[in-house]
């Protein structure tokens, strides 16, 4: 006769994992990815957007502006 209880499994001591370690590396890897490019997509449409001369902006493209000339008598840039 058998001294195992019938309806249970035999107590066996497994190490295999449900958390397929390699396929979480690969979507971090993944995700990081994607995400550098995003980021790399918008500081090139937001750099692009602004300009260092403060005359100029994003709405006038085509549209070199000059830059002001400093006059010697110290006025104000605005005054003609």
């Amino acid at each position: 006769m058998d001294n195992a209880p019938t309806g249970m499994a035999p107590a066996v001591a497994t190490t295999q994992s449900y958390v397929d370690w390699s396929a979480v590396t690969a979507g971090a890897v993944a995700a990081l990815a994607v995400s550098f490019v995003l980021l790399t997509f918008g500081a090139a449409v937001g750099l692009s957007a602004v300009s260092p001369w403060t005359s100029s902006s994003a709405t006038t493209p085509g549209k070199r502006l000059e830059r002001p000339e400093i006059s010697s008598t110290g006025g104000d840039m605005m005054d003609p």
